[in-house]
């Protein structure tokens, strides 16, 4: 669900086939590929100029770049992605 700041309603919610675009969904990838480690998420999906901004880290001891996206969901995506690449390295 996207939500800018006045009250939910269905126009909130976003059409399914999209998983790359739903937070639940990146949060779900994040959360199974790294079990140990961490991750955050910006709120600034809104504000002219700032992209949403995201950090996964593999355990409590890594400290990961943020990587930001056009949507809070792909910034978290882009994240976790970029710390499975670092990771392997």
């Amino acid at each position: 669900m996207l939500n800018d700041g006045s009250s939910p309603s269905s126009d909130n919610v976003l059409p399914r086939g999209m998983p790359s675009r739903s937070v639940d969904e990146a949060i779900l990838m994040a959360e199974r590929i790294f079990p140990e480690g961490w991750w955050a998420l910006s709120g600034s999906a809104g504000l002219e100029g700032h992209k949403p901004a995201a950090l996964v880290a593999s355990d409590a001891d890594n400290e990961p770049k943020p990587e930001a996206a056009e949507t809070p969901a792909l910034a978290l995506v882009a994240a976790t992605l970029a710390t499975l690449y670092r990771r392997s390295k």
